[in-house]
């Protein structure tokens, strides 16, 4: 059964439109439906992203942090930008119609400067990694976009 979104938006008008924004900002950007499950994607998952997954735990999954994202950003009426698990930033942009949300787009990850030990750290008073993995996500975290808060 397809999700009520696209009965609202062309799916395929709305996978061209993905494309145009991943292009523009180098970002992943996914459509999600309205309890955060992934429709469609456009760019690759990061690294980074990839090794921090295997330590999240089940009841604590990015599907469900970008569901919350999605209905505060609802109740803002407005796009949300927020941090993830793994203090990375995202921006998440309802899709409403008649003050119902029917899914989300969401662009991410990035970061707004480069990345630093502090990020690492943060990371490792949260969740448990060996100095190797920590290294690992380090490295990683050089081919995550950053784009300025100016633009």
């Amino acid at each position: 059964m397809e999700p009520y979104l696209y009965n609202v938006v062309n799916k395929n008008h709305l996978s061209e439109m993905l494309e145009s924004f991943n292009k523009c900002m180098n970002i992943p950007i996914q459509v999600l439906d309205e309890d955060g499950r992934i429709l469609m994607s456009c760019g690759k998952t990061t690294g980074f992203c990839s090794l921090f997954k295997k330590k999240l735990p089940p009841d604590d999954t990015c599907a469900k942090l970008h569901s919350k994202a999605s209905k505060t950003a609802t109740k803002l009426g407005e796009p949300y930008i927020f941090s993830c698990h793994a203090g990375l930033n995202h921006i998440v942009f309802p899709l409403i119609n008649q003050n119902a949300l029917l899914g989300s787009i969401l662009a991410g990850p990035f970061l707004m400067d480069e990345a630093d030990s502090v990020l690492i750290e943060d990371i490792s008073k949260k969740y448990k990694f060996t100095t190797s993995e920590l290294l690992e996500l380090y490295d990683e975290s050089k081919f995550i976009e950053i784009i300025p808060p100016a633009k």
